[in-house]
């Protein structure tokens, strides 16, 4: 049995999940766009960290270096990814002691003779530190990452430092052993096909979510019992009921998401796909078209009075926030996007709409009420 450190975090939620990794294989040829970035990002700190190497430069060298050809990493985000790693390096350099740095190649562990771990660190200390630095959205499970480096590296401190929202989190190692016998757990019930549905059945990726039996008999289960309840909502006067249907719509919503990519992969494939009464469902491409106001100004004026050609351009805010992220210097974009709105606001030019307001529903700490 052969894990990746990379995805423990699966893996200690649900066992089922596992899927042997290939120790030979460090990587796909052509990664994702978010894994593409995050390699760009630890080329940079490997080389800051092991010789305090940085040029303005480099950015753009391993920017277009590491671009496939459907994605190209914007040197911009990648600098200001890399200044946050480097600030967080800072703040957890102490822990690592005046003892050799290392970035740990890819290395397999033998947890036992028939369990294989293969894991790699970012940045580590022997019998100190190790660090993991990560590109994309903060994850509370990312924890077993860092502890598989641990292991390999006999780290007593692990940090996860987040690029995006620069944060760090600290975590007190297990020992070899404990760790050891974590791995072990897991891996009988994986044994014993066992499989844990809940959330991140939807928020991690799992490559198995499409077949898990578990999963579907959990989905059709509660979805029989909880569609013809939709309509009974306001009389789920208990607040436990009025939660579980809340988690089962979020779950819901979330399988949905995943579908609808599905779909279109299967009807690229197959054509078409029968729903019965002599129905089927086809994909229909559309081309659709937008006007581009700075080549359109000219020839609107020419059929619309001089007072009426404001009305024709519509300012959406998405789309002026994201210009305005465009020229502002890196980590700045939030303030300036606040300040033009604050200008917009004053002038009079922020227009709230009455009976338009909005409302939306998140999770928040119990008390928490804004």
């Amino acid at each position: 049995m052969i894990l990746r450190a990379s995805r423990l975090p699966l893996f200690m939620l649900c066992p089922g999940s596992h899927v042997d990794a290939d120790p030979e294989r460090d990587r796909d040829d052509e990664p994702s766009e978010p894994a593409a970035l995050g390699i760009a990002v630890h080329h940079l700190l490997e080389s800051y960290l092991l010789f305090d190497l940085f040029e303005a430069e480099f950015v753009e060298e391993i920017a277009e270096k590491h671009s496939t050809k459907d994605y190209t990493i914007d040197a911009g985000e990648l600098a200001f990814l890399f200044r946050n790693g480097t600030k967080g390096w800072e703040s957890i350099k102490p822990h690592f002691g005046d003892g050799a740095l290392a970035v740990e190649e890819r290395k397999t562990l033998n947890i036992t003779k028939d369990i294989l771990l293969t894991v790699k660190a970012d940045v580590a200390s022997a019998n100190k530190a190790v660090g993991e630095y990560k590109s994309g959205r903060k994850e509370h499970v990312a924890e077993w990452q860092v502890q598989a480096g641990g292991r390999l590296c006999g780290a007593q401190w692990g940090f996860l430092v987040w690029l995006r929202e620069q944060a760090i989190d600290t975590y007190r190692l297990l020992t070899p052993e404990e760790f050891d016998a974590k791995i072990k757990t897991q891996c009988e019930r994986y044994h014993a096909g066992e499989r844990t549905v809940g959330d991140h059945c939807f928020s991690l990726y799992c490559p198995k979510a499409d077949t898990c039996p578990a999963l579907i008999a959990d989905f059709n289960g509660k979805t029989g019992k909880f569609l013809p309840a939709i309509a009974e909502t306001y009389t789920l006067l208990a607040p436990e009921q009025v939660a579980a249907a809340y988690r089962m719509a979020r779950m819901m919503e979330q399988g949905l998401k995943r579908f609808w990519p599905s779909l279109n992969l299967y009807l690229d494939r197959h054509g078409q796909l029968p729903i019965g009464n002599g129905d089927a469902l086809v994909r229909r491409d559309t081309i659709t078209s937008k006007i581009d106001s700075s080549l359109a100004l000219p020839i609107i004026e020419k059929y619309v009075p001089a007072e009426q050609v404001p009305n024709c351009f519509a300012v959406v805010k998405e789309n002026l926030k994201g210009q305005i992220g465009l020229v502002a210097e890196p980590g700045k974009k939030a303030q300036r996007v606040r300040d033009c709105m604050k200008e917009l606001e004053a002038a009079g030019a922020l227009v709230y709409e009455r009976g338009r307001a909005r409302q939306t529903i998140k999770e928040s700490e119990v008390g928490d009420a804004e």
